[in-house]
């Protein structure tokens, strides 16, 4: 049997049965669960959200306890809205504080704000098309009186969920008369919060059915004795949409804090190796990569991980506070254009940072405007360049004069009075193993299910089938070859001849 590519989606040339390749952060359905800020009692948290879209978009936010929000955004305008205190998360255990995001009449992108006076961090919120059933948790060892944490939320239908730990907290668990690892069940739409006083970083996300998981710290140090702390958090990307090729630098808006990144294995033997780094870990271990000075390299694993890279505390350049972002790997970096919006309610100074192949550094374009050394920053490593530029409240868009060519781009900002930091991606793709990108849309079909109903549905949507040949046991999901998709290709005949 032979196969083709056509667009962005996979198909059989016998049976035409399309395998979709195209999932991003941009979408029309999403759901998540914000893990509690360093105080619970006051945090706000909020929804920011823009459309590339060139008419309006009507977006309706619904919490799990019933209460309404509603706006209209388009292509030049932000759309802000503060969500109420039933969206905190507290404590470890179940909990109702989920939040369904929907948009009518076109696709959107949404960040998630968790803020107080002296505390901030966001995430890039992904679709429900875009989660999966297998996740590593990124987090930062907590600081005193505080905890790693993340939220665990069942999409639409009855969901077990297993967490598997790493040694440490298995054995701290185990002293405290609790089972090694967990398992719960949830109901659709409903979360589950995970708190311990121990880093959770390298902890396993198994499930049932697609997840959202979102993961952080409520306030941490980094270094752990530099003050001060803060709250970090992002959203986890799935197992089956990591990568092995990475290029990471200091953040130019702070270039004296020194470099922090933390590589997170999903397979054993995982080898990581740069000009200054070479080194092997295992499945759901981690190896911290630190630099006291400003700093760009390229790294590639043997397999595929998930990295994440942290702003330090106020102490060590006497600049904002910690944040945690995820590192895009050169596989998931999008291509023609990201538009995304910076919300000058958070913090008063706001950055990018954008890697592409130095071959094509000179094409990239901020709104429209073409980038050089007299407009922005940048480093070089081996093969790419990272820019970097100040950039002020509203809706941007970086692109690239060449459609075609991919890149990446993170959006922080900090305070220094007070002290907080934020920072995440703007946009990314996120292609489940064995998928490529040709296009710069993605196809998301509307959701019409309700998260929040009480009855539970047993049919599998076409994402839920193609993510359930990720394995469950340890070992590896892979690639895609053409045997796992001539499975698929016969289950859906199947399928098509028992219905």
């Amino acid at each position: 049997m032979s196969e083709t590519w056509v667009d962005d989606t996979f198909t059989s040339n016998i049976l035409d049965i399309p395998v979709d390749c195209s999932q991003s952060n941009i979408g029309r359905s999403f759901i998540v669960a914000f893990p509690s800020n360093k105080d619970k009692s006051k945090e706000r948290n909020s929804l920011v959200i823009s459309t590339s879209s060139q008419h309006d978009v009507n977006v309706e936010v619904r919490e799990f306890t019933g209460d309404t929000l509603t706006g209209i955004v388009s292509s030049n305008t932000i759309l802000s809205l503060k969500l109420s205190e039933n969206s905190r998360c507290t404590g470890s255990g179940l909990q109702d504080c989920s939040v369904k995001i929907s948009a009518l009449g076109g696709e959107i992108s949404v960040i998630g704000y968790s803020y107080l006076r002296s505390s901030v961090d966001n995430f890039l919120v992904f679709p429900v098309d875009s989660l999966g059933n297998d996740y590593a948790i990124a987090s930062y060892t907590p600081t005193s009186a505080f905890s790693s944490e993340f939220t665990v939320t069942a999409v639409s239908t009855v969901t077990n969920v297993t967490v598997e730990f790493p040694e440490l907290i298995r054995e701290d668990r185990i002293t405290k008369g609790l089972t090694a690892d967990l398992n719960f069940i949830l109901n659709a739409g409903q979360t589950y919060q995970v708190q311990s006083p121990l880093d959770l970083s390298a902890s396993r996300v198994v499930s049932s059915a697609p997840v959202s998981v979102i993961s952080g710290v409520t306030c941490a140090k980094v270094p752990g004795n530099v003050q001060a702390c803060d709250y970090m958090v992002e959203q986890m990307p799935p197992v089956n949409t990591l990568g092995r090729f990475f290029s990471v630098s200091t953040y130019h808006g702070r270039p004296n804090s020194g470099l922090d990144i933390r590589i997170i294995a999903t397979l054993d033997d995982t080898r990581i190796t740069s000009d200054s780094v070479s080194t092997t870990i295992d499945a759901f271990e981690y190896y911290d990569f630190t630099s006291g000075t400003p700093d760009a390299f390229e790294f590639e694993t043997s397999e595929p991980v998930l990295v994440v890279q942290y702003q330090r505390s106020y102490g060590s350049d006497n600049q904002g506070d910690p944040s945690m972002s995820i590192i895009s790997p050169k596989e998931q970096f999008p291509v023609g254009s990201i538009t995304f919006p910076v919300a000058s309610s958070f913090v008063s100074s706001n950055y990018i940072d954008i890697t592409v192949d130095t071959m094509y550094e000179s094409g990239i374009q901020v709104d429209g405007v073409l980038l050089d050394s007299s407009t922005a920053s940048h480093v070089t490593t081996a093969v790419s360049t990272i820019w970097g530029k100040e950039i002020t409240e509203g809706v941007h868009t970086v692109s690239h004069v060449d459609p075609d060519i991919p890149f990446s781009v993170t959006t922080y900002g900090y305070d220094t009075i007070p002290k907080k930091a934020y920072g995440t991606l703007a946009g990314t793709f996120l292609r489940q193993s064995g998928c490529r990108q040709t296009t710069t849309s993605a196809h998301v079909t509307a959701d019409t299910t309700d998260i929040f109903s009480t009855t539970a549905t047993t049919e599998l949507t076409t994402f839920e089938t193609q993510t359930s040949i990720v394995t469950l046991d340890g070992s590896s999901p892979g690639a895609s070859t053409t045997a796992d998709i001539n499975l698929y290709v016969w289950m859906m005949v199947l399928l098509a001849i028992f219905n």
